[in-house]
């Protein structure tokens, strides 16, 4: 069966079981206005839901698809059931499909059209001002320069470069005729418009000794360039729309550091002027269109639950007559009542805000009224990039109706306080391991030069990356006494990290998921600690009974089951005898189980086999489940006495057949015998 069959509710081969199925939806889903074998008032809609009987394997009640839902169907059935049995439209999974097909289509867009033609654009001017052969960059990214005259130098080559610019280019560019210098000092800073015969400003016509004076009082040079360029639409290179673009770049010579040298870097920035094409726009538009709604939506949700919540809070604080026990409101904890507050909800809705918000800022880029920094990050990069992981990652909230869609979350549910507190364990002595790169190995500033450099580096080195860069590293150029404390650092943290603590952490994801499987495929009371919407199952069926306008509550099972009509043999499927044990299917389907909270209140008001194989033991030796203990769904009751009524036709039939013989044979010999009763 497809995951889309599973979602939607599957249908089976064999009809019976479809008609076992929709009853058992009917039963579970409906407790307080569906009553088997007899016609009641719906309370809430004032139709008359008649039972209907007959040819069908079971009586089925005629329900109103449109009627207004309970807050137990509201809170307990998936979209796709509720689209089933009461044609109530899957909206929201609608919007979120709709809100990250169009996102995905955005940024499919937005790559084709600038990814690579920005990078090399940048690359291009990093390698025409910055890094190039004469002055290569260092691996922080920056090129170092040593003294004056090579300062000095490598200033009149980029001002040479740029005044020649146009002229040198592979591609079209415009620049203007003049750079802005600015000269930072203790004493503020000066501002010059430089110019093809004034290259340098005030450094052009300077002595060497006014030159040395000027950088060592000063403690920053920065020159601005400016170029435009147009990114013509090409199929070659599936490019959407013609754009043209202005690129500023602020070179600077920083001379803070008091150490002999001077840095020079570059920050690039990018300003789209316009554009031929509005495609980018109308995505855009749309996502808000899709994000909109579905932020009104979820928040309607989740005031609806905030309504479930009240209901069951009221219904259960209401004192019990005396002798009678059951479900109070004091006896949940904390997690009981956080089910009512679906957190899948917090997350659309803070997904919906941030791509509302990255789209508005997305059409003042579009527009040219936001300027986009090379290797930064943007408003609209960020509310775009969380809110796609949000929308993203809320399509599980529709995979919780099925348990085994959902083995991910319920693993990580089952491992994650664990977890947490083993990684609070092992933080100590990582941080223990910190400090002593730090004090002992300062002297490789790349991998130990402060606390954050020697974490990265553990890091790495914890999952298996840069261990041999490491000890080559710590071994150059270093006496024996460095060499042998460096090797018992190093091997002494990957022993302990390596071979043990990830070894235990993977130990511990695999339990959790271990749980997780044994909660899915086997005790209900094991599922309903992970699935929010199991405990509400059976909180809500409780207040429910005590809620005194409900019209009908739902009776004991046992007497509320007429017996089905045997169906013709031609029709009869052929099916084995059911065995103790349940099957795969029946297990992972949620909508099969009785759902529980663990409380022993609400387990005295179920349908135990304590209380229901005591009948059928005296009709015949069988027993239905597992063990005393056990809850009984409606399904397997279903399927019992579906045997037994077969079991009793075939020997009647066989009874019938063996009298008529019998009456036969005495006719023939002439002799009159007393028929059995």
């Amino acid at each position: 069966m497809s995951i889309l069959a599973r979602l939607f509710g599957g249908r089976s081969k064999n009809p019976y079981f479809n008609e076992f199925q929709d009853n058992e939806d009917d039963a579970l889903l409906n407790p307080e206005r569906v009553r088997l074998g007899s016609s009641v008032n719906d309370a809430q809609t004032g139709t008359r839901a008649e039972m209907v009987t007959g040819d069908d394997f079971s009586p089925r009640p005629a329900r109103n698809r449109h009627s207004k839902l309970s807050h137990l169907e509201r809170m307990t059935t998936s979209p796709f059931q509720k689209y089933k049995q009461h044609r109530r439209f899957p909206v929201k999974f609608v919007l979120n499909i709709l809100t990250v097909t169009l996102l995905t289509t955005l940024y499919v867009v937005k790559n084709l059209q600038y990814s690579v033609y920005m990078d090399s654009n940048t690359d291009m001017i990093r390698r025409r001002f910055g890094d190039n052969d004469n002055y290569p960059q260092s691996e922080t990214g920056e090129t170092l320069l040593y003294s004056v005259d090579e300062l000095y130098s490598h200033m009149t080559d980029l001002a040479n470069t740029y005044y020649t610019f146009n002229e040198t280019s592979l591609s079209k560019y415009h620049t203007k005729n003049y750079m802005e210098m600015i000269i930072s000092g203790p004493n503020g800073s000066n501002t010059y418009n430089t110019t093809p015969s004034w290259p340098l400003g005030p450094l052009t016509n300077m002595s060497e000794p006014e030159k040395i004076e000027l950088l060592q009082t000063n403690h920053l040079v920065s020159l601005s360039l400016q170029f435009r360029n147009k990114q013509h639409s090409n199929k070659a290179h599936v490019t959407v729309m013609t754009v043209e673009h202005k690129w500023d770049c602020t070179c600077s010579y920083d001379l803070s550091y008091d150490n002999g040298r001077a840095e020079f870097s570059i920050l690039i920035s990018n300003t789209i002027l316009s554009t031929s094409s509005p495609i980018l726009l109308i995505i855009s538009s749309l996502i808000i269109v899709a994000a909109v709604p579905s932020l009104l939506l979820t928040a309607r949700a989740l005031l609806k639950s905030n309504e479930a919540y009240i209901y069951a809070q009221i219904h259960l604080s209401r004192p019990l007559p005396p002798g009678q026990q059951g479900l109070m409101w004091s006896d949940l904890d904390f997690a009981d009542k956080l089910a009512f507050f679906n957190l899948w909800h917090f997350t659309t809705l803070l997904g919906d805000v941030l791509l509302i918000l990255g789209c508005s800022f997305s059409f003042s880029r579009q527009l040219g009224n936001e300027t986009d920094y090379h290797d930064s990050l943007s408003s609209s990069d960020i509310c775009h990039g969380l809110g796609g992981f949000s929308v993203w990652v809320g399509i599980l909230k529709f995979m919780e109706w099925d348990s085994e869609l959902y083995m991910l979350i319920l693993s990580v549910k089952a491992s994650l306080a664990r977890i947490g507190k083993f990684i609070l364990t092992v933080s100590p002595v990582y941080m223990a391991y910190v400090m002593v790169g730090v004090s002992a190995f300062y002297d490789h500033p790349d991998l130990f030069g402060d606390i954050f450099k020697t974490s990265r580096t553990l890091f790495s080195v914890l999952n298996g990356d840069s261990v041999l860069l490491v000890f080559q590293e710590l071994h150059e150029n270093a006496d024996t006494g460095y060499v042998i404390f460096a090797q018992i650092y190093v091997y002494s943290f990957c022993v302990l990290y390596i071979v043990i603590v990830c070894n235990v952490f993977i130990f511990i994801v695999e339990s959790g998921y271990d749980a997780a499987l044994q909660a899915v495929y086997g005790d209900e009371e094991e599922l309903s600690v992970f699935i929010d919407h199991v405990r509400l199952g059976e909180i809500l069926s409780e207040a429910a009974k005590r809620d005194p306008e409900a019209d009908v509550l739902a009776p004991p099972l046992l007497e509320a089951m007429d017996m089905p009509p045997a169906p013709s043999p031609s029709t009869r499927p052929k099916r084995k005898r059911r065995q103790s044990g349940r099957s795969f299917r029946v297990n992972s389907d949620p909508r099969s189980r009785a759902k529980t909270v663990g409380s022993s209140h609400l387990r005295s008001n179920s349908l135990t086999l304590g209380d229901s194989t005591r009948d059928l033991d005296n009709t015949r030796g069988g027993t239905i489940g597992d063990g005393a203990g056990d809850v009984a769904t409606v399904q397997d009751l279903q399927m019992e006495l579906l045997e037994m009524h077969q079991q009793t036709t075939d020997m009647l039939q066989a009874l019938s057949q063996r009298l008529d013989a019998m009456q036969a044979k005495s006719s023939k010999k002439g002799r009159k015998r007393s028929q059995p009763s």
